[in-house]
């Protein structure tokens, strides 16, 4: 018997397997929004550090692990190990274009030549 086909193999259905277990998770949880809508759970937050924090929700039995730094939601964090305090700076809203704005670039395209008129009006 060759171990090392037979390692790749056990190493193939392990990860099978954690793939079908993190869907079926994920299905759990969809199925369980879509039926009952935006909830908020009690959770248990159990370990932050500088810049994820772990979390259990014990009602429906999850654990997760929260990435502030790969969210594109967050422009910043600042982890006070201290008293265990971590604070996450959200990005701003851009601020919605003013009739003014909507003038200017208007104005800045290009203004249509005497050839483009007459050809609408062919």
């Amino acid at each position: 018997m060759d171990y090392s086909n037979y390692a790749d193999l056990c190493s193939e259905k392990s990860l099978n397997a954690k793939r079908a277990s993190t869907n079926c998770t994920r299905l759990f949880h969809c199925l369980l929004l879509k039926d009952q809508g935006d909830r908020v759970f009690e959770t248990l937050l159990f370990d932050i550090d500088n810049g994820t924090i772990s979390v259990f929700i014990d009602e429906v039995n999850m654990y997760h692990k929260i990435r502030l730094r790969d969210d594109p939601r967050i422009d910043e964090i600042i982890f006070f190990e201290d008293d265990m305090t971590l604070v996450a700076h959200v990005k701003g809203k851009k601020p919605e274009d003013t009739k003014e704005d909507l003038f200017k670039e208007k104005k800045k395209k290009k203004q249509p030549t005497i050839n483009d008129i007459s050809d609408f009006k062919k």
